[in-house]
């Protein structure tokens, strides 16, 4: 069952493609893990045509909705607000750093990630907040520097933090749901995210 709870963090950082090394400090920008080796997925994403309020939308809705069902097996997503956002709206929320979780399918293990969104271009920041979202795209952009981390000692993970993450965005033409809006144009710079297969993040039911 899903809550309303949130754990998320975007970062703004210069995208160029989907293959290019960004740049990413680990401690600041990621959730971390108590588990010495582990693996994880760093890598800043740009969202040319769409605002930051209505990526922030689209991932809340999918985290949210009891009928949305993550396709990378039936993970279980969880929104924890803490004490930086409780109580605020969405469009207060996606300015500022976020902290998410997801257990997968087969409730064995648990993934922490973050997202921090930062606006550029001159969007309607009230947009969401005011309620009139339509699911039609701004003329602003969003960056984001989006973090995940498996929890316990682990060294592949066939692409399970990058899906995290990417699933939580991704459009109709990628295989995906969506909620509210359809985010058709976003750019992937990884950083340290080896495993990065998009055919992995749409798979039948089998736990992770």
């Amino acid at each position: 069952m899903k809550t309303p709870t949130l754990h998320l963090a975007i970062l703004c950082g210069a995208v160029a493609t989907v293959t290019s090394t960004a740049e990413f400090d680990d401690l600041e920008h990621c959730p971390g893990s108590p588990a010495y080796k582990h693996a994880q997925c760093a890598m800043v994403v740009t969202f040319p045509s769409n605002s930051c309020e209505e990526v922030a939308e689209e991932i809340l809705s999918r985290m949210t909705n009891p009928s949305w069902i993550d396709p990378h097996n039936a993970g279980e997503y969880t929104i924890v607000q803490d004490d930086n956002n409780d109580g605020e709206d969405i469009a207060t929320i996606a300015s500022s750093v976020i902290r998410g979780e997801r257990i997968t399918g087969d409730q064995r293990y648990t993934d922490k990630f973050m997202m921090n969104f930062i606006p550029s271009g001159g969007g309607n920041s009230a947009m969401v907040a005011s309620g009139t979202t339509t699911g039609t795209a701004t003329s602003s952009s969003c960056k984001v520097m989006a973090c995940s981390q498996s929890q316990v000692f682990s060294i592949l993970d066939f692409s399970t933090n990058y899906c995290n993450m990417r699933n939580l965005y991704c459009s109709s033409k990628d295989g995906c749901v969506v909620e509210k809006f359809d985010i058709s144009e976003y750019e992937e710079e990884y950083s340290e995210c080896k495993q990065n297969e998009k055919d992995k993040c749409i798979v039948a039911t089998s736990g992770q």
